[in-house]
């Protein structure tokens, strides 16, 4: 009897150094730039924009979600020579770029909290025309923190 714990913890202790349930982040190779990785914590920048323009404009969650991941103006964003967030993604796995994680969840709160009729989040729409993000960085423009979640 007092082997299965042991045998148990044994198990455990294996499958959490190879990764599994450990949140370990996900690194994409340069050639799947479009592709967005679950586990990648700039994920919450699409994630929340996008539910938030949503809600408010209509948008289509995924189609905004996906075309937000691979926008390449998140290069000029963050005045980095990485164009989209996929490959911003793999400079930070790369430690060729730092990721704030402070300034990520408080972006990604202020455009949570945004209310529809916020100038900030309407700034972000073109008229009569969902989904298009042509102005979609003025919206990160906006929020300060947004700025700071990447540096070199």
């Amino acid at each position: 009897m007092t082997r299965s714990p042991l045998l148990l913890i044994l198990i455990s202790s294996f499958l959490i150094s190879c990764g599994f349930e450990t949140g370990n982040p996900v690194h994409l190779s340069e050639e799947n730039n479009n592709s967005s990785p679950i586990h990648s914590a700039l994920y919450v920048l699409p994630t929340s924009s996008c539910d938030r323009l949503s809600q408010c404009f209509g948008w289509n969650l995924n189609d905004c979600q996906n075309e937000l991941w691979a926008n390449p103006g998140w290069g000029s964003f963050f005045s980095f020579n990485p164009a989209t967030l996929n490959q911003i993604s793999n400079a930070v796995y790369n430690q060729d770029l730092n990721l704030n994680t402070d300034s990520l969840a408080s972006c990604s709160d202020e455009i949570i909290n945004l209310s529809c009729e916020d100038e900030v989040l309407n700034r972000a729409v073109v008229d009569g025309e969902p989904n298009n993000q042509e102005n979609i960085f003025q919206l990160f423009e906006s929020i300060n923190s947004c700025k700071d979640i990447i540096s070199p």
